[in-house]
């Protein structure tokens, strides 16, 4: 009965930072984006990277946001938010985390 009473408060506890650890990644990730967009501004006399996408069977890397903020980030990983889970990148990316779209960051 004792090992159940410290079980379950335990497990919640558990949970909880977990979920914390989501959300401080996630926010990690959202700085390290929002740091790749400045330094892609800053080598580009203030433009930012473009909002084309793979669908557009013209894009070069150069034009795919994601691309162009690759070289500024330790790893993709920071594009797909934590809580996602399984998202895996395909086609269109219908999986992302996150996009962005013409004017809008």
């Amino acid at each position: 009965v004792v090992i159940a009473v410290i079980a379950l408060p335990t497990r919640m506890l558990l949970q909880a930072l977990k979920a914390l650890s989501k959300s401080i990644k996630c926010g990690s990730n959202m700085r390290q984006i929002s740091l790749s967009v400045t330094m892609h501004a800053d080598e580009r006399e203030g433009a930012m990277p473009s909002a084309t996408n793979f669908a557009e069977p013209e894009s070069s890397p150069d034009r795919i946001w994601v691309t162009a903020l690759t070289r500024f980030v330790e790893s993709w990983k920071v594009f797909l938010c934590p809580s996602a889970g399984n998202a895996k990148f395909g086609g269109d990316w219908a999986n992302r985390s996150w996009h962005l779209k013409p004017g809008q960051l």
